[in-house]
């Protein structure tokens, strides 16, 4: 019922590498012959790959040959898990508690401690920081799961932008930045160097500067100041909860 697939010499390479692997092989090392039939060896002869170490960053003649990707030309991008970007978010407001052990977290939503400290109750969703995880595509702990489906719903973006735990964050990253430099421009630099590992090119750093211009509302209950909402914007980008 399916289509052709894309590389089928690839896929014959790794049946037969898979059945009786080549001890020149990449992911042969070590001083032990390789094993036939190990799925760990095959895994890691595909994630040692050049193939599966490319960027996912898109670049316009592959784009107009290739949008699709069929010809894995660059990585695909995906979404880190909940559990990971929520500890990525904790780390780049410099909140993250690296504990190892201790007792589980019965609300996740006010605590700093990394995620897979989570109570997790098995007869539904009785902890209020379930909900959040399920929202991320958290499987259902009441019944087993084979993996995680990927979901791009509203009301994962309503939370980015509403939640207290969202705005927590952005005051955190806001007092962050402002503790460390003493102009925009600066902490701006300094934001995208911490949050996405690059510089910011000039129409962003030019973006930032307008959107930090703009006046708040004295009316407006439990607002943001223009830093924090300019954080909050820079810690709900793709660009921090994808890999590329």
């Amino acid at each position: 019922m399916g289509e052709k697939p894309t590389h089928p010499e690839l896929l014959d390479w790794l049946a037969a590498e898979f059945q009786t692997p080549d001890a020149a092989a990449p992911a042969a090392t070590g001083a032990n012959p390789p094993i036939p039939w190990s799925i760990k060896r095959l895994q890691r002869l595909i994630l040692l790959s050049a193939t599966y170490r490319m960027s996912s960053r898109g670049e316009p003649a592959g784009l107009a040959v290739d949008a699709d990707n069929r010809l894995l030309w660059r990585a695909n991008p995906r979404r880190l898990d909940v559990e990971s970007w929520r500890d990525a978010l904790l780390s780049v407001t410099g909140e993250l508690d690296k504990t190892v052990g201790g007792p589980s977290v019965d609300n996740l939503m006010t605590s700093v401690r990394r995620t897979l400290y989570a109570a997790v109750n098995r007869n539904g969703d009785q902890f209020e920081h379930q909900v959040f995880l399920r929202l991320f595509d958290f499987p259902a702990s009441r019944a087993s799961s084979e993996g995680r489906n990927s979901s791009a719903i509203p009301q994962q973006y309503l939370f980015l932008m509403n939640s207290p735990f969202m705005a927590a964050r952005s005051r955190a990253l806001s007092k962050r930045l402002g503790g460390s430099f003493d102009n925009d421009s600066a902490r701006i630099t300094a934001a995208y160097q911490l949050l996405y590992s690059r510089d910011p090119t000039d129409e962003e750093r030019r973006i930032g500067s307008e959107f930090l211009a703009l006046s708040v509302s004295p009316d407006e209950p439990n607002q943001l100041s223009p830093w924090e909402r300019y954080a909050q914007v820079l810690l709900s980008a793709n660009e921090l909860m994808f890999v590329e």
